[in-house]
């Protein structure tokens, strides 16, 4: 939600990504989260990859809250489970740490779904530091 500037006709406004404070005043257009999400893992899955985990962006965030939704949608309509410790809520921005530790586990995913290309960047990042050839185990899918 936000407050719109004044000044601004609600007749020639359109807002992106984002709903006014008040209802039913200015026209807006927000993205598919929760269809981003499953798209990610359908993406995957379709490469053959059945062990995917999520780096997502931070809890109560609207966004990633709906692209965690999602990711869970794709895996529980293929029929895998979403798998203890490989959903990390983290943030948007390069989360090296994070992936390192899920990277670095004894039993590590075949394809990571990231929040976003800076998320991606710290899972590659990652990856590179552990001796881990991608694409190729892991994979890594951005969904910007």
């Amino acid at each position: 939600m936000t407050d719109v500037p004044a000044g601004l006709d609600p007749g020639r406004t359109v807002l992106a990504n984002c709903f006014p404070l008040a209802e039913n005043t200015y026209a807006a257009v927000i993205t598919d989260e929760r269809g981003g999400g499953r798209s990610a893992v359908d993406v995957l899955l379709a490469a053959g990859h059945e062990d995917v985990a999520l780096v997502g962006g931070p809890e109560g965030n609207i966004a990633a809250d709906d692209r965690t939704r999602g990711f869970t949608d794709g895996l529980r309509a293929a029929g895998l489970s979403v798998r203890q410790g490989w959903v990390r809520r983290v943030g948007w921005q390069i989360e090296y740490a994070a992936a390192l530790n899920l990277l670095d586990a004894t039993e590590r995913p075949t394809a990571v779904v990231c929040a976003n290309d800076r998320v991606a960047t710290g899972v590659l990042l990652a990856a590179a530091r552990l001796g881990i050839a991608v694409p190729g185990q892991p994979s890594a899918c951005a969904r910007a």
